[in-house]
C-alpha cells in the first residue's frame, strides 16, 4: 500500500479503537514519507490515548514543525504537555491555538477549559468572551473559571442562572453544589446536591459529600444519616470513620472521637485532618512516651505514597502542635515553617497569593466607603452581637461569656455576613444596588432580612463571632440599628503567631508568611481603629490579656456594652459548652487562665523573623 492508503488503514482502525492497528499503519506511512503531517498527528493522537505520553510528544512537534498554524495539533500537543506536567510548554500551545483557531466555537471551548486545568482562570475568560453570551458552555466554564479566581459569588450567580433553564443537567447542578458550599451558602449546597442525588444512582462516596454538606451546615443528625446510608454495604470506609470522629469531636464525645479517628486512619494512615484532631484532643497530661510514639507515627504517615499535598501540610501542622506538647519547641517551629512554606506555594502556583497593595486598597475602599457616623434608623427587636478581629485573638472566649446569659444564642462563626457582603458588592458592580452612601433604609433593612435568614436562630439576641466580619462593621451598623460591635484587641505577636500554627483556608492567605501576617495584622488593626472613630458607641474594644487578668470587670464590661444583665454564669462558661466549630474549642473547656499570654516567647530565636515583620509595621514589641 502507498502512503495514503496505509493512513487510511491507520484511521479506520484508529476510529474502530485498534490503537495497536492504528499505530502499525501510521508508522508505515511515516517509513514512506517522514514529513506526513497526517501520520505524524494520527500516530501522536494514538499513542496519547494510550498513555504513552513521552513518545506522543514527540509526535506531536514534529507535526507542529510541519504544520504551525493548526489549532488541532497545537490544542492537541498542549494537552498531551498537560498531562506530562510541561505547564509553560502547554501554555505557550493554547496560546499559539487560540490565535489559529479563528474563533471558532469548535475550539475555543475546549481550550478554555484547558486553560482552567492550567489554573489560568483569567486567560480562560478572555478565551470564553468570544463565545455567544448565552452558551451554556460559556456561562458553565466561566464559573469554573471565577471559582479559580475564588470569585465564588459570581460563580454561584451563574450557575443558578444556568439551574433554571437546565434543572436536571447533572454537570451543572453538581458544579452549583461545589460552588454554593465554597460560597459557603450551605442551603443552597444542600438543596442542589439533594436533587444531583436523585439525577444519579448515589454510591457511598456520594452520601458522604451529602454527609459533609450537612456537618458544614452544621446539622448533625441528618449528617450522621448520611454516614450511616454510605456505610450500607459493610464496606470499610476511612473518610466515613473520618466525618464520623469531627462529629463526634463537635457533640464533645473525646473518646468516641479519637476511636473513630484510629478507625479512619487504620484505613487512610494519611489522614491529616485525623492526625489532627488525634492531636487536639491529646491529653495535656499524657506520657510523654504515648506523645512520641505518636510522633513517630505521624512521620512515617508523611512519607506515605498516597499521601497527597494537602493531607501532608495538615500533618506537619499537627507535628508541630504536637512537638509543642512535648516541649520541643524548635521542632515544632521548623514543622510549622514547613507546612506555611508549602501552603503558601501552593496558593502561589494558584495565582491567590498575598498581594500587600491589593489589600492595601480594599481596606482603603472600606474605609472610605463608610467614612461617617451611622444615621439612626427605625429598630426591630433583632439584637445581633458581632464579635471581630483577628482570627485567634479571643472571639470564642467572649461569645462563651456572653452564651451563659439567659436568651442569648450563640451563632458561631456564621458566614452569612460575609456572603452578604460578597453578594451586595457584586450587586454594586453590576449596578443592581447603589453604593452605601446612596442606599436607602428599605435597601438596608432588605439585607439585614437575607443575614437573617441565612443565620438559623431562635432568639433575637444572637452572637456571631466570624472574626473578618471586621471588615463589614460598615455594613453591620447600616443594616442592624440594634447591633453591637465587640472588637478583639490581642498582643500582635500573639495572634500572629497562633494564626501560623493552624491550616487556614484558602480565604486566609496572609497566614503562612510572616511579613504578609504582620502587614494584613496593620490593616485590620487600623480598620477597627477606623470603626472606633466613626462609630464608639457602638463598638467596644477589648484587650484579650485585660480579660484573662481581670476576668469578671472585664466581662462585666462586656456585659453592659452589650446591654444585658449580669448573670455570675459568664465567667463558669466551661461547665456548659455545646458544640463548636472553631479552632478555640478546647481551649474554651477550662476556665479563664493566663496560660495563653506571651507565650511564643518560649520560641526564641524561632520567633524573630516574625517579630521584626511587626517592627516594619509600626509595632514595639518587647
Amino acid at each position: 500500500m502507498n502512503e495514503t492508503e496505509n493512513i487510511e488503514q491507520a484511521e479506520a482502525s484508529h476510529r474502530a479503537g485498534d490503537l495497536p492497528g492504528a499505530e502499525k499503519y501510521y508508522r508505515i506511512a511515516i517509513e514512506q514519507n517522514a514529513e506526513s503531517v497526517d501520520a505524524h498527528y494520527g500516530l501522536a493522537t494514538a499513542l496519547l490515548q494510550g498513555e504513552r505520553l513521552d513518545e506522543a510528544e514527540v509526535h506531536f512537534t514534529l507535526a507542529a514543525k510541519l504544520e504551525p498554524e493548526a489549532p488541532d495539533i497545537t490544542y492537541n500537543h498542549a494537552l498531551c504537555l498537560i498531562r506530562l506536567g510541561e505547564k509553560e510548554r502547554a501554555l505557550d500551545s493554547l496560546n499559539r491555538a487560540y490565535r489559529y483557531c479563528d474563533g471558532d466555537p469548535q475550539f475555543l471551548t475546549p481550550i478554555a477549559s484547558a486553560l482552567l486545568e492550567l489554573k489560568k482562570p483569567n486567560e480562560a475568560l478572555g478565551v470564553l468572551a468570544e463565545l455567544p453570551a448565552g452558551s451554556d458552555q460559556r456561562a458553565l466554564l466561566s464559573a469554573r473559571a471565577y471559582g479559580q479566581l475564588s470569585d465564588w459569588v459570581r460563580a454561584v450567580s451563574l450557575l443558578s442562572e444556568l439551574y433554571k433553564q437546565l434543572p436536571d443537567d447533572k454537570e451543572v447542578v453538581n458544579q452549583l453544589s461545589i460552588a454554593a458550599a465554597r460560597l459557603r451558602d450551605y442551603p443552597l449546597a444542600i438543596e442542589s446536591f439533594e436533587h444531583y442525588m436523585k439525577l444519579v444512582d448515589p454510591g457511598p462516596a456520594e452520601f458522604l459529600r451529602l454527609a459533609d454538606l450537612y456537618l458544614m451546615a452544621r446539622r448533625l443528625e441528618e449528617a450522621e444519616t448520611a454516614i450511616s446510608q454510605a456505610l450500607e454495604n459493610d464496606e470499610p470506609n476511612g473518610e466515613a470513620w473520618a466525618l464520623r470522629a469531627r462529629i463526634d469531636r463537635l457533640r464533645g464525645r473525646y473518646k468516641e472521637a479519637r476511636t473513630s479517628a484510629e478507625k479512619s486512619l487504620a484505613l487512610l494512615p494519611f489522614h491529616g485532618m485525623m492526625w489532627g484532631l488525634l492531636v487536639e484532643l491529646a491529653d495535656e497530661e499524657a506520657e510523654k512516651k504515648v506523645l512520641s510514639e505518636m510522633k513517630t507515627r505521624m512521620e512515617i504517615a508523611l512519607q506515605h505514597p498516597q499521601a497527597s499535598d494537602y493531607h501532608k501540610t495538615l500533618i506537619l501542622y499537627s507535628l508541630g502542635n504536637l512537638s509543642e506538647k512535648l516541649e520541643d519547641y524548635r521542632s515544632a517551629a521548623n514543622y510549622w515553617s514547613q507546612a506555611n512554606e508549602r501552603q503558601r506555594l501552593q496558593l502561589e502556583d494558584e495565582g491567590k497569593d498575598y498581594r500587600s497593595v491589593t489589600e492595601e486598597e480594599k481596606f482603603a475602599a472600606i474605609k472610605a466607603s463608610f467614612a461617617t457616623v451611622f444615621p439612626t434608623q427605625e429598630a426591630d427587636d433583632f439584637r445581633p452581637v458581632f464579635i471581630v478581629g483577628m482570627p485567634r485573638s479571643g472571639t470564642t472566649l467572649v461569645e462563651r461569656i456572653l452564651g451563659q446569659i439567659a436568651g442569648v444564642e450563640n451563632c458561631g462563626e456564621n458566614e452569612a455576613m460575609a456572603f452578604i457582603a460578597s453578594q451586595y458588592g457584586f450587586d454594586v458592580q453590576r449596578g443592581r444596588l447603589p453604593p452605601p452612601a446612596e442606599m436607602s433604609s428599605d435597601q438596608w433593612l432588605e439585607l439585614a432580612e437575607r443575614y437573617k435568614e441565612k443565620t438559623p436562630h431562635q432568639s433575637n439576641i444572637v452572637t456571631d463571632k466570624m472574626p473578618h466580619n471586621a471588615q463589614y462593621v460598615g455594613i453591620i451598623l447600616f443594616c442592624f440599628p440594634n447591633a453591637k460591635v465587640v472588637q478583639m484587641r490581642r498582643d500582635p505577636v500573639s495572634v500572629c503567631w497562633s494564626i501560623y500554627q493552624r491550616s487556614f483556608p484558602e480565604g486566609h492567605n496572609y497566614a503562612c508568611d510572616f511579613r504578609t501576617l504582620a502587614h494584613f495584622y496593620r490593616l485590620t488593626d487600623e480598620l477597627m481603629n477606623h470603626w472606633s472613630s466613626i462609630a464608639d458607641d457602638r463598638v467596644l474594644n477589648l484587650q484579650y490579656e485585660e480579660l484573662v487578668n481581670n476576668p469578671e470587670s472585664e466581662a462585666r464590661k462586656l456585659v453592659s456594652f452589650c446591654e444585658l444583665p449580669w448573670s455570675d454564669a459568664c465567667l463558669q462558661f466551661h461547665k456548659n459548652i455545646g458544640a463548636s466549630f472553631t479552632f478555640s474549642e478546647m481551649q474554651v473547656r477550662d476556665p479563664i487562665n493566663t496560660s495563653r499570654i506571651a507565650r511564643w516567647k518560649q520560641y526564641g530565636e524561632s520567633i524573630e523573623p516574625l517579630v521584626e515583620a511587626l517592627r516594619a509595621e509600626g509595632y514595639e514589641i518587647n
